[in-house]
């Protein structure tokens, strides 16, 4: 992944490096930059920002946090997140030694 500050005309096809208000709402962190996007951009008067090109066999978060997401499914659960993998879906109640 490349991560570079470019002039907001410059920045199609890339993806967002971190989330911006505009006066048509959030741009969010990781989207991918088109025309409208640019648009809104300069409209709220960012004239730089920080992108990121990926490069080949690159993933984007957004993919790597669904996959990740996948491999804490556990198999029987009903599609419901076993987050500390014994099937407990709270963490456990802190104890007090004395």
């Amino acid at each position: 992944m490349i991560c570079a500050q470019l002039p907001t005309e410059d920045a199609d096809g890339l993806l967002l490096g971190h989330s911006v208000n505009t006066t048509h709402g959030i741009l969010r962190k990781g989207l991918h930059l088109s025309g409208s996007n640019i648009d809104s951009l300069k409209q709220a008067g960012v004239d730089h920002n920080w992108c990121a090109r990926l490069e080949p066999g690159d993933v984007d978060e957004n993919t790597v946090a669904t996959r990740i997401a996948k491999c804490n499914l556990r198999a029987g659960s009903g599609g419901h997140p076993q987050p500390y993998g014994d099937g407990v879906t709270s963490p456990p109640t802190p104890t007090r030694r004395s």
